[in-house]
């Protein structure tokens, strides 16, 4: 069983009962306790309000409900892929730089400071953006 619907079985599971101990959640689905704290953090994380109640075990909160999910498991693993690809690649800004007088490619992550200085684009002289990015690489 993949990561992605062991945590989906896992929620359907603690959804069915009241408390459910991580030893209980672990012997179920053949994990360690290890692998149970991972996934139910990432449940977490994810959104879905989970608790824990000292010695009674993990439960969802009261109100939540999780509406069905009709995504094979090969499109949850493209999600998954595509979550990785994005978090792992810088963002980029086209914007205009007042310095060199053009557009210019920002990396998102490099940018260590902005400045509003509420003053409108005014310059009239530069090609669209369109026609910019039509200038780039094809592979860009």
């Amino acid at each position: 069983m993949n990561r992605i619907d062991r945590l989906f079985s896992i929620l359907t599971f603690i959804q069915s009962k009241k408390y459910v101990p991580a030893e209980k959640i672990a012997e179920k689905f053949n994990i360690s306790l290890r692998t149970v704290y991972r996934d139910m953090k990432a449940l977490g994380e994810s959104g879905i309000p989970i608790s824990f109640e000292q010695y009674k075990g993990y439960f969802v909160m009261q109100g939540y409900f999780l509406p069905p999910v009709s995504f094979t498991s090969e499109e949850a693993n493209a999600f998954l892929l595509m979550e990785a690809i994005v978090s792992g690649f810088g963002w980029h800004l086209i914007g205009w730089c007042h310095m060199r007088k053009e557009y210019r490619d920002f990396k998102v992550p490099r940018i260590l400071k902005l400045t509003n200085t509420n003053l409108p684009f005014t310059i009239n002289n530069h090609i669209a953006l369109d026609q910019y990015m039509e200038k780039l690489p094809v592979d860009y």
